[in-house]
């Protein structure tokens, strides 16, 4: 067993969430987890991969892998942490005081004869960010980070894929989350049927999964289809993409592991709607979700989770108006997750802009 530290970004508690579905699903035994607040300690097994993890997670900005256990620090040595002549680095205290360990590296450096240069969190040039040694201190722990969220590989793929609909598209970072909720493991299926532009479907490839995906508009599956191409031109998987109903996915699919989607969220609204826009719209996406989950009852495979988000809409009378999901639920025989028993799903999720509030649901 190694300890590791991650690092969660902003949805602290989605971003848990998902690290826990995420080790479940690809089999890591823990001993323990311990959180406060951005901060996960874990006790994990000698084959976890922390590289193939950060590019997994979309909630995880840094894994750190514990280095020594205690506040004597005389045996430990920072320079096997570099190759460099010089060497640059950062210290980040989470719970802890940094001021004795840095203390402490100012006077081993000094003795060793080592030129060596602290950069405080925040005002680090990007000239010196891969060279960096960063120090995080939790729990009476030295961890080294070992891996960082790069944001240009999600910059690339956002303005690198053919075609996009950034006013629907769903981000990269959500998309994993997502993913990582409905427990998929590598080499499985899974389906969104509404797909739009694939986003979904092409952060699950790029996990090692096939992926179908289905949408009502032509024009969609074409994009989506050509962005799956582009993007499998890279990193092979299996897709495929059907212009279909989501009340019919028996028509196109025999069975799948999962479903992971942004459904249809009514109208794209330029302004909050008025009250009766709104409940309008509500009880169509009433209809198309219960035709939606009774058709997916028929290709789901046993055990199957749905991930799906599901519009709040806000009025100009500062009213919300909410979908009657439970009875949906009731109706069509699923039944919520609720992945830990301090986070209840549904999870409730603000997209900074957006003239709706969503909920994120996991189903089986």
């Amino acid at each position: 067993m190694k300890e590791f530290l991650f690092i969660l970004g902003r949805d602290e508690d989605l971003s848990y969430l998902e690290l826990l579905a995420y080790l479940e699903s690809r089999n890591f035994s823990y001993s323990s987890l311990e959180r406060k607040q951005s901060v996960v300690l874990a006790h994990l097994d000698d084959s976890f991969d922390y590289q193939q993890a950060i590019n997994d997670l979309g909630g995880t900005i840094k894994i750190g892998m514990s280095q020594h256990i205690g506040k004597i620090y005389t045996d430990f040595n920072p320079l096997t942490f570099t190759t460099s002549d010089s060497f640059l680095y950062t210290v980040t205290g989470y719970d802890e005081d940094i001021s004795l360990f840095c203390a402490y590296l100012k006077s081993y450096f000094k003795q060793e004869g080592v030129k060596a240069l602290y950069k405080p969190r925040g005002f680090i040039p990007k000239r010196f960010k891969e060279e960096m040694v960063e120090f995080m201190l939790f729990k009476e722990r030295i961890f080294t980070v070992v891996a960082v969220f790069d944001p240009k590989a999600y910059k690339q793929r956002d303005l690198g894929r053919p075609h996009n609909d950034f006013l629907r598209n769903i981000s990269i970072r959500l998309a994993k989350i997502m993913i990582n909720l409905s427990g998929i493991k590598k080499g499985q299926t899974l389906l969104d049927p509404f797909c739009g532009v694939g986003v979904i479907l092409q952060e699950a490839g790029l996990m090692g999964c096939s992926v179908m995906g289905i949408d009502k508009d032509a024009t969609m599956v074409n994009y989506s289809y050509a962005n799956l191409r582009w993007l499998a031109q890279k990193a092979p998987f299996t897709y495929k993409t059907v212009k279909g109903d989501a009340s019919s996915l028996h028509a196109y699919v025999n069975s799948v592991d999962v479903i992971v989607t942004e459904p249809d969220l009514g109208p794209y609204w330029k302004k909050i709607p008025k009250e009766h826009e709104a409940i309008t719209t509500v009880r169509y996406l009433e209809l198309l979700y219960t035709s939606f989950l009774r058709s997916a009852r028929k290709i789901l495979k046993k055990n199957g989770r749905i991930v799906m988000i599901v519009p709040i809409l806000k009025t100009e009378v500062t009213k919300k108006i909410r979908i009657n999901f439970e009875s949906i639920l009731s109706s069509t025989g699923f039944k919520k997750v609720n992945l830990s028993k301090d986070i209840n799903i549904p999870y409730f999720y603000k997209k900074k802009g957006s003239k709706i509030d969503r909920e994120i649901w996991v189903l089986q």
